[in-house]
């Protein structure tokens, strides 16, 4: 009895606003003044059969995911029926895809992209990371924020002069990838790039918290820093996947995350089409709103 334009209408109103289905129920009664009412229930199922409507695409931009040339990572805490599971969002060169999981191991990856990916991956320096792409990049944005959070609570130590210095190489590496360069300017830049880098690594008088970003950040990945600047078409942090991962938090915050398997699967699948659509320009509602009606 209810039509594809309710349906679309109850589903983006619930993802845009991360609304209980009780307050969702009590919207829709104010805003027709008591004349219809729709329960909790039936909006609950309105989702559910959207969710299912959407799934033979949702498997099919996973299948697709192992293809892209790369793909940017990242994952949050978000709690399932009071235990601890993680949302990863993956953000590729078409698509953004969701999985929410009850581990944060590398399985994870392994499920999705196979034993050996063969693209690259741009994350942070968390090791479930390591070892399973062709290339990686490690994110800037990341390690310039360990070094300012360790010189705001040591003021006094010389990991401010790190943290200065990572950041000025940061914000000229990124200026200079604005330019679009050439190949041949990126092979020359990127090897003055890591003169720079060596040059911050070998200072002898670092202090204890400067040398800990140094050694288990800087070193250990020390050929995976400057991938974007050789490689085109990517960037040097993964501020994308932060971005996106916060378009997620409301609900977290909100309604807590989720109570069922089923209700993060459904969660994955819709925001994942939602989240892919905005990604390639699309307008969500209406793209939502031709495959209710389909």
């Amino acid at each position: 009895m209810i039509g594809y334009n309710l349906q679309t209408l109850f589903t983006e109103v619930k993802f845009s606003f991360s609304a209980s289905y009780s307050n969702l129920s009590k919207f829709f009664e104010n805003v027709t003044e008591g004349k219809i009412n729709f329960s909790p229930l039936a909006i609950n199922n309105c989702v559910v059969r959207v969710a299912e409507k959407l799934e033979p695409s949702y498997d099919e931009i996973e299948s697709k995911i192992k293809n892209e040339s790369f793909a940017y990572s990242d994952e949050t805490s978000w709690p399932v029926n009071g235990g601890l599971w993680y949302l990863w969002l993956f953000v590729t060169n078409n698509f953004v895809f969701i999985t929410i999981q009850n581990s944060r191991a590398k399985r994870v990856l392994l499920d999705i992209f196979g034993e050996k990916y063969h693209g690259g991956i741009i994350s942070d320096c968390y090791k479930v990371y390591d070892d399973f792409a062709d290339w990686f990049q490690k994110c800037w944005a990341h390690l310039v924020r360990k070094a300012k959070f360790e010189s705001e609570k040591y003021p006094r130590k010389n990991v401010k002069k790190l943290y200065e210095q990572l950041s000025s190489l940061y914000e000229e590496m990124k200026d200079f990838l604005k330019e679009n360069p050439s190949k041949e300017l990126r092979i020359k830049k990127k090897k003055e790039y890591e003169e720079n880098l060596n040059e911050i690594i070998n200072y002898k008088f670092w202090c204890k918290e400067a040398k800990s970003i140094i050694d288990n950040r800087i070193k250990a990945y020390r050929n995976q820093w400057l991938t974007a600047i050789e490689i085109e078409g990517i960037s040097l942090d993964n501020n994308i996947c932060e971005r996106k991962i916060r378009g997620s938090i409301g609900w977290r915050k909100m309604l807590g995350g989720h109570k069922t398997r089923e209700g993060t699967k459904q969660y994955a699948i819709i925001q994942t089409h939602r989240m892919t659509w905005k990604y390639q320009g699309k307008n969500q509602y209406n793209e939502l709103s031709n495959v209710v009606r389909d």
